[in-house]
């Protein structure tokens, strides 16, 4: 007997990760397309808490220099960002919503970070 989702909402049929996985379905990914996925997001949960590391210590001591790099991390961030809504795979609507408030809350990050870096604000 495979894996049966509840039917009793149009959230319940929607398809999931953790769906595939508990029915044990591999999805259809192309040779190369999983591994630079993969890759990618690996990538960028090392470069997050970097980014964030280095915000907080130039915000602290107030150093223009962890401010600038902070904010070249951020736009390789963002980059990911828009790749996880627009370009990967499989873009389900969890990772729209996911990816879109990555989005809002680290624009505006890269954007002070910048300014107070170069000392216009």
């Amino acid at each position: 007997m495979g894996f049966q989702a509840p039917l009793t909402s149009h959230a319940a049929a929607t398809p999931t990760p953790r769906r595939y996985l508990a029915a044990g379905v591999a999805l259809p990914y192309t040779s190369t397309a999983y591994g630079l996925e993969f890759a990618a997001f690996a990538g960028w949960s090392l470069l997050e808490p970097s980014r964030l590391a280095l915000a907080r210590r130039g915000n602290r001591a107030g150093a223009p220099g962890a401010l600038l790099v902070s904010a070249a991390l951020g736009v390789v961030s963002l980059l990911y960002l828009v790749f996880q809504l627009a370009i990967q795979s499989y873009v389900l609507r969890m990772d729209l919503i996911a990816s879109g408030a990555g989005v809002v809350f680290t624009l505006p990050q890269v954007v002070l970070a910048a300014l107070v870096a170069t000392g216009v604000a």
